[in-house]
């Protein structure tokens, strides 16, 4: 399998404080690797998981929402789309919808409780039939249920701890697609 590459700043690369989440994307995207849906990032930051995802899922259109301005590094990139705005309302929702379903979904946002929340009730739907959602860096694991049982009826998710790997608090990520 083609490993999933992360060419720039980003904690997702191998060595830095969540490294073994590619191998977990690479795991868990393995079988969506040739959708069509597009993909979804939330918190872009410096944009480099965009033009990694770009690459990995050659045959979708990445959008990425971010409070900061469209980073450099996807500026005229044809199959992706920032957006300068706050993910979590209804009004990026709405704006969202227009791409369709969304093969993948993943939350690398603020973190905040509230935040993964509303990303777990609203953007779920957002996501294709066999699509899967991944929220990062649950800051505790006691959040885990409340996250999960945001959900909608029609969907089941489960956590991934990464703790043991790195060491650090917050390498968890709640995983969820449909049922």
């Amino acid at each position: 399998m083609t490993p999933l590459t992360f060419n720039g700043p980003t904690d997702k690369n191998d060595g830095c404080w969540h490294g073994f989440y590619k191998r977990a994307y690479e795991r868990l995207f393995a079988s969506l690797k040739d959708t069509t849906d597009a993909v979804l990032e939330v918190g872009t930051d410096s944009g480099y998981p965009l033009l990694a995802y770009q690459d990995w899922f050659q045959d979708a259109h990445i959008v990425g929402v971010d409070v900061n301005p469209t980073p450099e590094c996807v500026k005229n990139q044809e199959r992706v789309t920032h957006f300068q705005r706050d993910a979590y309302s209804q009004e990026t929702v709405s704006i969202l919808q227009k791409y369709g379903s969304f093969g993948v979904i993943i939350d690398d946002g603020s973190h905040f409780l509230h935040h993964q929340l509303f990303f777990a009730a609203h953007m779920s739907k957002l996501l294709s039939k066999d699509g899967i959602g991944v929220i990062e860096d649950i800051q505790s694991y006691e959040h885990i249920p409340a996250i999960i049982g945001k959900l909608p009826p029609e969907f089941y998710g489960f956590a991934v701890d990464l703790r043991y790997a790195d060491d650090r608090y917050d390498s968890v990520l709640i995983c969820f697609a449909r049922k």
